[in-house]
């Protein structure tokens, strides 16, 4: 068992049955290689392999030969079916989303999402016919490789693929389906069209969208500052002059705006606390009272 926390997996698990293009999925954090703490040694996948950074310095090494490529947050690598390589955060610690996607209409059965080199492994192929991710990751022809810097939207749509694996709720696989093929498109817009110049202010009505788009779950600072490409230090300041409040107490605002909303349809309390993005009920009706004046159980009655 190699546990990345929140996600723990077994290599033989994948691909997921009911995924079976998706070879695996992860989010690591508090991740250390190399420097004598652990190293993944050189290695390829069956398909497409993405690895978005969120937090620290994450060094690819493609070739013995060559360089080492950096990456930093913000920036998607997708490697090619086949390709060797290995990683090394040089000891230090990094948090990261990774999964593997087969895009041909022959995919691998495999107990392992991966070969070693010089691995043997027994792999079995069979016929898939998802026409759409087929169709657009037959348009990703990537020899090598591919980085996509400051590819801000991916963290977003990383974050809800995970929630749907983990939680296994109705109608999860055709979620991260669609997830995965958001990711495909805006990766295909990004390679296709050339870079457009932004109107003012159009990084933080982004951002803005963001926030108001994501209530259902906690939202770290340097998640959305990223998606405006600021520093926390900086986005802070900008958001609070465009929007007279500060990220924080912008967000509580809008969570406090669709719990009433909630509430005055009957919807009962844990789940109102629940998509307002309130793991614990009692912390909720506390923060509720305090914002009204009422209870959140005397709101609903109310309405």
């Amino acid at each position: 068992m190699r546990k990345f926390l929140p996600v723990q997996y077994r290599l033989d698990h994948f691909p997921l049955s009911e995924l079976p293009r998706l070879t695996h999925f992860g989010h690591a954090r508090e991740f250390r290689s190399g420097s004598g703490v652990q190293k993944a040694g050189l290695h390829g996948h069956f398909g497409y392999e993405f690895k978005y950074i969120t937090r620290g310095r994450f060094s690819f090494i493609l070739n013995p030969k060559l360089k080492p490529l950096s990456l930093a947050p913000g920036d998607l690598l997708v490697t090619a079916p086949d390709l060797p390589h290995q990683f090394d955060t040089g000891g230090k610690s990094v948090d990261f989303y990774w999964f593997g996607l087969q895009t041909g209409r022959k995919i691998a059965r495999a107990t392992r999402s991966d070969f070693r080199i010089q691995d043997r492994l027994e792999v079995l192929y069979e016929e898939q016919a998802d026409l759409d991710l087929e169709s657009m990751g037959g348009r990703l022809t990537i020899s090598g490789f591919l980085v996509l810097h400051k590819f801000w939207e991916g963290e977003a749509l990383l974050s809800d693929v995970e929630d749907e694996i983990t939680g296994r709720r109705k109608y999860a696989k055709q979620l991260v389906h669609l997830k995965i093929l958001e990711i495909l498109t805006r990766i295909l817009r990004r390679v296709e069209e050339p870079p457009a110049k932004e109107p003012p202010g159009a990084r933080m009505k982004r951002a803005e969208k963001h926030l108001r788009e994501h209530l259902g779950r906690s939202m770290r600072l340097e998640e959305v500052s990223r998606v405006a490409g600021m520093s926390p230090a900086h986005f802070s300041r900008q958001f609070r002059r465009d929007y007279g409040a500060s990220p924080v107490a912008y967000a509580n605002a809008l969570r406090l705006e669709r719990a009433k909303t909630l509430l005055g349809e009957g919807e009962n309390v844990s789940r109102t606390a629940a998509a307002c993005g309130f793991r614990d009920p009692f912390y909720f009706s506390a923060f509720f009272k305090s914002k009204t004046g009422s209870a959140p159980s005397v709101y609903r009655e109310k309405g």
